[in-house]
């Protein structure tokens, strides 16, 4: 499931590029022009039930083939603070007739501590208390994160303002489960990604073929044709996600205009890597009817995923029927 907040498109150009993602199901919150707007999209073996429809936010239980997950409400808390307040009671009746497991992430636009801040004004500690009192009376669980401690950058400002919360419920159920904050790319937020388990195991012995996205390397004519150069976009995509994310964690408490300057660089290398990336799935998922320039990685993926699975066979079978 991807939940995006605050997309800064709506109406039909929104509706365009959610079925352009790759999600089977989808579920929109419209924009009020480039202000607020929550759009959740899932895979369709997922049953989801929208049960409370509001600007901001969206509250739905989650089942898999069947089997009840979880509820999950999918937060973003309006800027004002006049109209983000109205939010807390809202959420506070829900968890009050709420027994089973219940997760709820996304940006509250609030923090529960002064060390969920650092820089701006020294008279400010940026502390939400109908947040706070919301979050202790509603006997909820921060579950943490990996990563660099603030979510949120304008300026000299870092705060923590995205974050995932669960009752007891949930986390007796989902014991191991984690978040981390990624790297920050082209927004002042950070994404948080909520990891479960599940494991594939990558497949080696592939067959040689060639990748149209090698043209776009500027030592193509002259490098031989093994992975050592071009290496796998993948691994070079995760090498500067990771560069870029320890630069920001390092700006989060120091200044640094070398690091500033260093950070620009990697952002150019990781959007030329991202067109790489796009022109690879493409090819590889056989799809030349889709328009290219929207970045839709995940749609291609999930095209070539699918076609290797109905390519493969996973086991032969005899006269003897066992």
């Amino acid at each position: 499931m991807v939940v995006l907040l605050e997309p800064r498109i709506s109406g039909p150009l929104a509706d365009s590029c959610i079925s352009k993602i790759g999600y089977a199901r989808s579920h929109r919150v419209k924009a009020n022009g480039f202000s607020g707007g929550i759009s959740i999209l899932w895979q369709k073996n997922w049953s989801v039930e929208i049960l409370v429809n509001h600007s901001q936010f969206v509250h739905m239980s989650i089942c898999e083939n069947d089997n009840f997950i979880s509820f999950f409400t999918a937060v973003y808390a309006h800027p004002s603070l006049t109209i983000r307040n109205r939010v807390w009671p809202l959420l506070q009746l829900i968890n009050d007739n709420i027994q089973a497991p219940w997760l709820i992430m996304g940006d509250f636009n609030s923090l529960l501590s002064s060390s969920e801040r650092r820089g701006g004004s020294v008279n400010r500690s940026g502390i939400c208390k109908p947040f706070l009192e919301w979050f202790t009376n509603s006997n909820l669980i921060d579950i943490g994160y990996k990563g660099p401690d603030f979510t949120w950058k304008r300026g000299l400002l870092h705060e923590r303002l995205d974050r995932g919360l669960c009752n007891a419920a949930w986390r007796f159920k989902f014991q191991e489960d984690s978040i981390t904050h990624l790297a920050r790319i082209s927004s002042n937020h950070r994404p948080l990604l909520m990891s479960f388990y599940g494991y594939v195991p990558p497949v080696k012995d592939r067959p040689f073929r060639f990748l149209q996205a090698w043209l776009s390397h500027s030592d193509f004519p002259e490098f031989n044709w093994s992975i050592e150069v071009f290496e796998h976009i993948f691994r070079k995509k995760k090498e500067l996600l990771a560069r870029i994310s320890g630069i920001q964690r390092t700006l989060s408490v120091r200044q640094s205009p070398f690091l500033k300057l260093l950070e620009v660089k990697l952002m150019k290398e990781l959007e030329e890597m991202l067109l790489r990336e796009e022109l690879f799935w493409f090819q590889k998922s056989r799809s030349d009817w889709v328009l290219w320039g929207d970045k839709s990685t995940f749609f291609f993926h999930q095209k070539t995923i699918r076609r290797r699975k109905r390519n493969r066979i996973e086991l032969l079978k005899d006269d003897f029927d066992v």
